[in-house]
């Protein structure tokens, strides 16, 4: 039974806009990290997509947890840019014909090169921020897509990617930010482009925050992915119930003064 979803987003302008998914989440999901699921002791971070790939720390006890990150107080998981600024995890194939999607509720740093995950190697695959706009690449910069918007630095937004990369063969990216279409195009990856997608942060070159990042080994159809942007609304944005009660508490008290 599909279960209908209602997300708020709010763009770089600050206008708020409906989006309706009509489908639930779908089940091909390669990994997913959540910032409830990071653990500050060992800097590892568990894989919640059942598949087992724990990202792991690579000795500098980088990245950390940071508490009430998110609108609604979430946490959230700190990079930095440097020797040691990325966690590891076993391969994963993008490469292949059925494609792929990528959804994060994370931070544009500002820089030109902020690579939220991909690999570290020169034939890697990446998806990152490039001048305020969020870019799918290969790592030899022979080739990338780019998206429209120019995304606010330090805040939190949520984005996508869906499309096909294969070597030397023209492959295709779509984006999408806070609930919205961020355009997307078409590029041809290097002939030696590999599957070799290991690391979030990957070289220490992301220094912004993650509160999750999820990857689908497939193209996922609009609703799927607004069904997703729903999860992260409802996750990040959406108050606790608990800071809600204080703030119905507050209202009743304000109304009283008032009388």
């Amino acid at each position: 039974m599909k279960t209908s979803h209602a997300i708020l987003s709010i763009g770089a302008t600050g206008a708020a806009a409906l989006a309706l998914a009509t489908a639930s989440a779908p089940a091909a999901m390669l990994v997913q990290y959540k910032a409830a699921n990071f653990n500050n002791t060992t800097h590892d971070w568990t894989d919640s997509s059942g598949n087992g790939n724990t990202a792991s720390d690579t000795g500098f006890s980088i990245p950390t947890l940071v508490t009430n990150a998110t609108p609604n107080g979430s946490s959230a998981v700190q990079f930095s840019v440097g020797f040691g600024g990325w966690l590891a995890f076993n391969s994963i194939d993008l490469t292949t014909a059925s494609g792929f999607t990528i959804l994060a509720y994370a931070t544009n740093p500002g820089g030109s090169n902020d690579v939220l995950i991909g690999g570290p190697n020169g034939n890697d695959l990446q998806y990152r921020f490039s001048n305020n706009k969020q870019q799918l690449q290969d790592n030899q910069v022979a080739s990338f897509a780019t998206g429209t918007a120019t995304i606010p630095t330090g805040a939190f937004e949520s984005i996508s990617v869906a499309g096909t990369a294969q070597p030397n063969i023209a492959s295709s990216a779509s984006f999408r930010l806070n609930g919205a279409s961020d355009g997307g195009g078409s590029f041809t990856p290097n002939s030696n482009l590999t599957s070799n997608f290991t690391q979030l942060g990957p070289s220490g070159t992301y220094g912004g925050m993650i509160a999750e990042i999820r990857v689908y080994n497939e193209v996922l159809t609009t609703p799927q992915i607004q069904a997703v942007e729903t999860e992260f609304y409802n996750a990040y944005v959406v108050p606790e119930p608990a800071a809600l009660a204080l703030l119905l508490l507050g209202g009743v008290g304000l109304l009283r003064r008032r009388r």
